[in-house]
């Protein structure tokens, strides 16, 4: 629940799998949002949600569908795959009398073309990459080799010169904005050991220097410590460890101080705003059910103490649900929802088989095949679930960057 200046609004969220049928549903956090939609039985599915064409409805069979975007229009969609002289390629389109959309990609050549009339043209050949958009909004043109990358955009608002070093996990990079009156120059560098990262970026914009920087520090038993410095005011935050019952909990003070008690996926969230004196409220709750199949084992008293798996999990657009499979002593199934943070502690203690099927059009990517779970103890993995299609991020602003 969120409090509002009206009042209290409520937001719910549920997730399932019934054999071959999975669901998610998640209401809107806002009076003036929209709640989303996924089922999926077998080859069909239906969505509400963000699609490539806007907020809309969309079935679909195998191959082709049919959207509808409320108040606005009812289009065609499709996505086809095959070979062409040895090589995969993919292709997908959607249509409708106010527009259209279509991506496309075949042995390194990549196009796209958005609702918003964005052209777009890539090429991949091993560790170098060259893409080019046009349109009315944004022209741009990048090179990237290895981990060396330079990019030139140009929209309404100016040109944005940006030259960025990949090395690991550490990345330097330089950004020259020239506006209509002035021009902004930044330098940033982030990098991560362990688990602590660190980021510093100095802005100069107009004949004034700014300084940003963040420091975090993360310890196993101790939580998560961050001091930032922005607009000449500091940040400050603690996390609990991401272990355990109160795992999300944590206390921040900055520009707005925020305070989140957690316990068990329920808790309380307060933030409160010095300069407009408002304080806003938010209560949640999540609950899983799972259905456990009997056992006629006897369980060990080492095996007492519960188990957490933390799952840290990236992906692209709005997916469907991805179903894991871990055998060990016996199987167990592992529901991922469009969420990048996950707990899961319905699986006992054990060494178990990580396996899993992405749904078609998306490729998904497990960094072991085996994982341990110990009583009392957090095990974290991380999964990634990614299109097959080469995506090309669009630039917006000369505040942004295109991977």
């Amino acid at each position: 629940m969120v409090s509002l200046p009206g009042g209290i609004w409520p937001s719910f969220g549920t997730s399932g799998v019934a054999g071959p049928t999975q669901w998610w549903i998640q209401t809107p956090n806002l009076p003036a949002g929209r709640p989303q939609i996924s089922l999926q039985h077998r080859h069909w599915s239906l969505r509400y949600g963000a699609q490539a064409q806007g907020w809309a409805w969309q079935i679909q069979s195998r191959n082709l569908g049919v959207w509808w975007s409320p108040g606005r229009a009812l289009g065609l969609s499709g996505q086809y795959r095959g070979n062409l002289y040895g090589s995969a390629w993919d292709a997908s389109a959607a249509w409708s009398p106010k527009g259209w959309t279509a991506r496309g990609y075949w042995k390194g050549f990549s196009a796209v073309r958005t609702y918003q009339g964005q052209y777009g043209l890539g090429y991949q050949l091993e560790a170098t990459k060259v893409d080019v958009q046009w349109g009315a909004a944004l022209r741009s043109f990048g090179i990237r080799h290895g981990d060396l990358e330079w990019r030139r955009s140009i929209n309404a608002v100016g040109t944005t010169d940006l030259i960025r070093l990949r090395r690991g996990r550490s990345i330097a990079e330089w950004r020259s904005t020239n506006l209509a009156h002035h021009s902004q120059q930044q330098i940033g560098f982030r990098t991560s050991w362990g688990p602590s990262r660190f980021w510093v970026q100095v802005v100069s914009q107009g004949g004034h220097s700014q300084a940003l920087a963040r420091v975090s520090y993360s310890q196993t038993l101790w939580g998560t410590a961050t001091l930032g410095y922005s607009g000449r005011q500091a940040l400050i935050r603690y996390h609990l460890p991401d272990r355990g019952a109160l795992r999300g909990s944590f206390i921040e003070w900055g520009p707005v101080a925020q305070v989140h008690a957690v316990h068990r996926g329920r808790g309380l969230a307060a933030v409160w705003n010095p300069q407009s004196k408002q304080l806003s409220l938010q209560l949640f709750a999540r609950h899983q059910f799972t259905h456990q199949p009997k056992s006629d084992l006897v369980p060990q008293p080492q095996e007492a103490a519960p188990c957490w798996l933390d799952i840290t999990y990236t992906f692209a657009g709005q997916p469907p649900n991805v179903e894991l499979e871990l055998r060990g002593p016996r199987a167990h199934r592992v529901v991922l929802i469009p969420q990048n943070r996950q707990w899961k502690d319905h699986v006992p203690p054990g060494r178990y088989a990580v396996t899993g099927s992405a749904p078609k059009g998306w490729k998904l990517e497990l960094p072991t095949d085996s994982i341990t779970l110990a009583p009392g103890t957090t095990s974290p993995v991380w999964i990634g679930l990614k299109p097959h299609l080469t995506q090309i991020r669009w630039v917006s602003g000369p505040s942004e960057s295109s991977e």
